[in-house]
């Protein structure tokens, strides 16, 4: 090995890209320990003939760092070397001067052979602690054929067992598609989910996986936390195609199934033409009243229902912004502001019906509680989905005389929010919403709630 006997052979490897693996004990000796040591020793020490052979491979030119193929996968071996041994490269680095053998070069052993190597975990739970500093981007899975070192026929089990502290972010940058795309990235792409892949999970399994999650639940999943997490702003656009293909090393019918899942979700839009893309938006209560009222649209359930238990649950949330310290410059000015534009709009009854609409969920969305804002807020929004058509078919006589009790009654509720009153505010928008539901059954708003028009009203 170090006397350059393979160098033909290893340049024609690198010149076509052809990936060299070592099978353990590859072109080196196998240790050997007391020549009366029991048949399982050598088994056990697996690991040490990997590490024999490695070394060797990356000492075997004359002129270091390894002139060969990039990529030397190293298959049998375990990974719970790797760590020491790069600690003892950069340790014997020191030596160079007197040793002669690794000088003058731009890459030292240690990265050197992070960069060529790839290293195959079979059954190496605790090793996986070091991932990050073997490169998790150098770690392979293998299962291999039933015999002694496999991991079937429970191989998702015993898979998860090691990668269930990893972050999905990482389980996807080792799924079998990205592995494969790095070590053959001009060759045939595979299906990873055909019957010699290995597929990759970020929920551990119950007895036997009857369902993995596909390769693009994976990428939905990163994409998804990405979105959440605001490392992508509401309403900007996600990397180009060409961008997280390279990422995470996927096909381009896993990316685009992964993209639909978030468009379902609401987390995406795809736009199409030649300055289209993927658009992010963050949640917000209008998504969550969209998933709600196919629910509830599914059941039958009537607007009047939806009224019925705002009527109960938005007097909290009144309640809530009279006790806030701070509802002087948060809450009162901003009420005041909504309740006098919908006063000056008295004779345009679709205007004021959004202004009261507009007050109502200014009351939800200053009370300072995240989830009574979503709640309530997805609650509103099914409710006002039936307003405009309730205020364009009202007689204008009858909704005047309403408009004016709504006018007094806010008016009272901001005092009493300003007062600090909780109780009293609590109190007065109950009976002020009760009040509404009436109206509407009277103007005959008794319709089942519609995901069509929570769409119509603004759902994006």
């Amino acid at each position: 090995m170090h006397t350059g006997h393979w160098d033909p052979i290893m340049r024609a490897c690198e010149e076509t890209g052809t990936v060299v693996c070592l099978h353990i004990g590859s072109s080196g000796t196998i240790p050997s320990t007391a020549p009366d040591a029991p048949v399982d020793v050598p088994g056990v020490l697996f690991f040490a003939q990997a590490m024999f052979v490695a070394v060797d491979w990356l000492y075997s030119r004359d002129a270091p760092p390894v002139p060969g193929p990039q990529d030397l996968p190293c298959p049998k071996e375990g990974i719970g070397w790797v760590a020491g041994l790069l600690d003892r490269l950069d340790h014997m680095a020191s030596y160079q001067d007197m040793y002669g053998t690794w000088t003058g070069e731009e890459l030292s052993p240690r990265e050197t052979f992070q960069r060529n190597f790839w290293h195959c975990a079979i059954d190496d739970t605790s090793s996986f602690v070091q991932r990050d500093r073997i490169g998790v981007d150098r770690i392979l899975l293998e299962a291999d054929y039933p015999h002694c070192d496999t991991t079937w026929p429970d191989t998702q089990e015993r898979l998860w067992d090691q990668i269930k502290d990893c972050t999905p972010d990482e389980i996807v940058r080792n799924g079998v598609e990205e592995r494969i795309r790095a070590l053959r990235p001009s060759g045939p792409s595979r299906d990873p989910t055909g019957p010699r892949g290995i597929l990759m999970t970020t929920t551990p399994p119950t007895r036997r996986q009857l369902h993995q999650p596909r390769l693009a639940e994976l990428v939905a999943g990163v994409l998804r936390d990405r979105i959440l997490g605001e490392e992508v702003a509401d309403g900007a656009r996600l990397p180009k195609q060409e961008a997280l293909l390279e990422e995470f090393g996927v096909s381009k019918p896993s990316l685009r199934e992964a993209l639909r899942i978030l468009e379902a979700e609401g987390l995406l839009t795809i736009q199409r033409g030649n300055v289209g893309g993927a658009v992010a938006h963050v949640p917000t209560a209008q998504n969550a009243a969209y998933t709600l009222a196919l629910v509830l649209q599914a059941r039958a359930v009537g607007l009047r229902d939806v009224a019925m238990a705002l009527s109960f649950i938005e007097p909290l949330c009144a309640a809530l912004c009279a006790s806030r310290p701070d509802r002087a410059d948060l809450v009162v000015p901003q009420l005041r502001q909504v309740h006098a534009e919908a006063v000056a709009s008295r004779d345009d009854l679709v205007q004021l019906s959004e202004l009261t609409r507009r007050f109502h969920e200014m009351l939800v969305d200053r009370c300072g509680n995240e989830t009574m804002i979503l709640l309530v807020g997805a609650l509103e929004a099914l409710w006002s989905g039936g307003q405009r058509e309730w205020a364009e078919q009202a007689d204008p006589d009858r909704h005047a005389s309403v408009a004016e009790t709504s006018f007094r009654a806010h008016e009272q509720l901001i005092d009493l929010i300003e007062a600090g009153d909780a109780d009293a505010a609590q109190r007065l928008a109950r009976t002020h919403l009760e009040e509404g539901v009436f109206y509407s059954d009277a103007i005959g708003g008794s319709d089942t709630v519609s995901a069509a028009a929570i769409r119509a009203d603004g759902y994006d």
